[in-house]
């Protein structure tokens, strides 16, 4: 499915810089090596293609690109929170199940403190989401 939409957006005149670290249960660590790397290619936006984790990682991914710190100082508790910055995110869903393609949260794992939560904001939203047929 990646080739598939890579060619689509390559096609289109899209540049594509591809992050392949994700992982089930995305780290504040994974993030931030996808924060480097749109930082450094200065990306217009992030399109998460996959399951829940791979949303989860392009929401938090656009928010630590733009914001100062990382994903965990966004937290949903938190008094600072992701801002209109935010990079446009787009959902490509090819599974069923996690809903995280429609909804405003991104699930996070800090090893370090051997925690797990999430980023909830209105500007989580996907701006388009869109399904992949096999």
């Amino acid at each position: 499915m990646y080739k598939r939409a890579k060619k689509i957006l390559i096609d289109a005149g899209i540049e594509v810089i591809h992050f392949d670290q994700v992982q089930p249960n995305p780290t504040t660590e994974n993030i931030t090596a996808g924060a480097e790397l749109a930082k450094a290619h200065k990306v217009d936006m992030v399109i998460g293609l996959g399951g829940g984790s791979s949303m989860d990682s392009a929401k938090a991914i656009a928010v630590e690109a733009t914001h100062e710190g990382t994903c965990w100082d966004y937290l949903y508790f938190r008094e600072t929170q992701p801002t209109e910055k935010t990079l446009p995110i787009i959902a490509v869903s090819t599974t069923s199940g996690t809903g995280s393609q429609v909804t405003q949260v991104a699930v996070v794992t800090n090893t370090k403190e051997k925690n797990k939560s999430a980023l909830y904001n209105p500007n989580l939203f996907p701006n388009a989401v869109l399904s992949i047929r096999s």
